[in-house]
């Protein structure tokens, strides 16, 4: 099966971290997988909100990327279980930095 790839253009300014939409995912072995290029750091994840917390819910918390250098990045992520042999959901995120 072949999954496809969903493209998505963000924007960000250097030496700030920024969010990226796809929260951590149920419970059930599922995550996101990330690649960063050179020059993208990954930072903790943003934590839910207290309000939605909840006992056995799922884990909505964010991840976050910091930048130190202007200019267009990819950063690359696949959504699966990771014995699995393919993937759920794939996308592509071009970053401009400025």
């Amino acid at each position: 099966m072949d999954v496809p790839l969903t493209q998505l253009l963000l924007e960000g300014t250097a030496g700030e971290a920024f969010t990226l939409p796809f929260p951590k995912g149920p419970a059930t072995g599922y995550e996101w997988q990330w690649t960063l290029p050179d020059g993208v750091t990954r930072l903790p994840d943003l934590p839910d909100p207290p309000e939605v917390m909840m006992p056995g819910a799922p884990d909505g918390s964010l991840p976050q990327l910091l930048v130190a250098d202007p200019g267009d990045y990819e950063v690359y992520g696949e959504f699966g279980r990771p014995w699995e042999a393919a993937p759920e959901r794939r996308v592509l995120i071009t970053v401009q930095i400025r």
